[in-house]
């Protein structure tokens, strides 16, 4: 019974404005501009917002601050996205059952960042994504603030993904709570700080 909507570039914003829980927005191929404002869906019927050809549908943030602004969303699928441009690729402040799934996030200086310091910001999976920051090696100049991904909160699941090019490639964040994290199996290189760091957890 979901509805699956028809995106095109040009027609985001309006599609995202008028989408219901349980629809499927599956974005054509092309580059979507700009930041993008996301709704929440219901437990029971999510909102999903997918690509129609995975790595095709470009969210390019112009070198603004951020790409994907899902902050206080609930209830969201993002998958096969690439995601570029920004200086926050993805964002889930206070956000809560997010999945961000086989999406490919660079040219950034954060990955997925979710550090409110609120309960309500639990149960995310990121698994199967790929993310390329800015940061080179040899380091050369001192320790940045780069981050693949940043989260505080509970419930979390971050698994499978290729991190590279960060000042860390995962942090928790010093917001309360942040505990029952789990992450695993990641691969994580070239990092000018910490591969992960579990500081505040």
């Amino acid at each position: 019974g979901r509805r699956t909507v028809e995106v095109r570039p040009g027609q985001l914003a309006a599609a995202l404005k008028g989408a219901k829980p349980g629809d499927l927005l599956r974005l054509a191929p092309g580059t979507y501009e700009g930041t993008f404002e996301f709704p929440s869906g219901t437990a029971e019927s999510p909102i999903a917002v997918v690509a129609a050809e995975p790595g095709k549908a470009v969210f390019d943030g112009k070198g603004g601050a951020r790409a994907i602004a899902a902050s206080g969303c609930h209830d969201l699928f993002l998958e096969g996205l690439a995601v570029r441009n920004a200086t926050w690729g993805i964002v889930l402040n206070g956000a809560a059952r997010a999945t961000v799934r086989r999406c490919t996030i660079e040219d950034v200086d954060y990955g997925i960042t979710a550090t409110a310091s609120t309960d309500k910001q639990q149960d995310f999976f990121f698994a199967d994504n790929v993310l390329r920051g800015r940061s080179t090696w040899p380091r050369s100049q001192g320790i940045e603030n780069r981050r693949g991904v940043q989260i505080s909160g509970a419930g979390h699941a971050v698994c499978y993904n290729r991190i590279r090019g960060f000042a860390d490639g995962i942090d928790t964040f010093s917001t309360y709570p942040c505990s029952a994290i789990d992450f695993y199996r990641n691969e994580i290189s070239e990092c000018t700080d910490d591969g992960v760091e579990m500081h505040y957890s």
